[in-house]
């Protein structure tokens, strides 16, 4: 039997994730006196979500941060998690308690956490364009609103920018008002109309229904 003294949960690195994402989970922890050694042989670390009846817990690492290539226990200053996949139960978000723990079993912390929306991209449209020619590209999802995070977009292997939150807007699904989202532009009829029939390979759209929007250069 090892007995080690409560540790406190000081930081985390995110206070927010789209409930359909399981995000990297990175908790600055005071160890207080212990052995920290011993307590990287011996813990068996997880983190715990709570709200209301809802609980869901993932398994964690103890690990030195920033990273780097010295591994040394004894520098152990963190808690390494990912976030479950939250079920919503229809809500836009939802509030929950994040605690940790060091022996999977007694648990300390108390952190405020809110999963949002799930993080979907519905359709882009156009769905091509020129190679030396940067094009406006319509991105339609839900789940781009985050309040303490940025989401990003990435071009293949090319480049990621971020998203700036004020450029997104409320998109409310209309087929024909989406057909001719380029008035003219009869690639993205013929790819809703002709390969109706064909395994689609974009997510499905509610009539009706709102989304967001955001409109980047390809």
């Amino acid at each position: 039997m090892y007995y080690y003294e409560d540790p406190v949960l000081t930081n985390a690195n995110i206070a927010e994730s789209p409930a359909n994402l399981q995000s990297q989970l990175l908790l600055s922890v005071d160890f207080k006196s212990n052995d920290l050694s011993r307590l990287f042989r011996l813990a068996t670390p997880r983190c715990r979500w709570s709200a209301g009846s809802k609980a869901q817990t993932t398994e964690g690492q103890l690990v030195v941060y920033p990273f780097s290539n010295n591994r040394d226990p004894n520098r152990i200053n963190s808690i390494h998690c990912k976030t479950p996949k939250w079920k919503l139960d229809g809500e836009s978000a939802e509030e929950a308690t994040l605690d940790v723990s060091v022996n999977g079993q007694n648990y300390f912390g108390g952190a405020p956490f809110t999963f949002t929306r799930e993080l979907k991209l519905n359709r882009d449209v156009p769905m091509a364009g020129p190679n030396g020619d940067p094009s406006p590209v319509h991105l339609i999802g839900q789940g781009y609103r985050l309040k303490a995070r940025i989401p990003s977009i990435k071009w293949g292997l090319q480049t990621t920018e971020a998203i700036n939150a004020s450029s997104v807007k409320d998109y409310t699904y209309n087929r024909e008002a989406y057909l001719d989202t380029y008035p003219g532009n009869q690639a993205l009829r013929a790819y809703e109309t002709e390969a109706a029939n064909w395994p689609r390979v974009d997510a499905p759209m509610n009539e009706g229904a709102s989304y967001d929007e955001i409109i980047l250069k390809s």
